[in-house]
């Protein structure tokens, strides 16, 4: 899973982001009556402090679901910004980064 998210603090999602990871693991572990691990990796964050780096990540998060195979379009992944940023569709999830909103005042130039 991946998710870019904006908090006040840097380690203000940490706690809640591995509550989630441990409760919804161990759902679905039981769920499926198994057992051990089920996220391939421990919880993770990085801080995103560089202009170009943000548009970066953004371009790799909505880029993700194509490469993993989910979706031909990232316009249809539900769980994307890409129709967002890419098309400029309101979805009431997105808040549109600084970064992104400084490439131009214009939607059709950002695009």
């Amino acid at each position: 899973m991946h998710a870019r998210l904006q908090a006040p603090e840097t380690e203000a999602l940490g706690r809640p982001f591995r509550w989630f990871m441990a409760d919804t693991a161990t759902a679905v572990q039981r769920a499926r009556g198994r057992r051990g691990h089920f996220w391939e990796r421990r919880y993770r964050a990085c801080l995103v402090d560089d202009d170009l780096y943000a548009l970066a990540a953004l371009r790799y998060l909505d880029r993700n679901p194509v490469r993993a195979g989910l979706v031909a379009d990232p316009t249809t992944y539900p769980w994307s910004s890409w129709a967002a940023y890419a098309l400029e569709i309101a979805n009431p999830l997105v808040t549109f980064h600084p970064s992104y909103l400084a490439l131009s005042p214009y939607a059709t130039i950002r695009q």
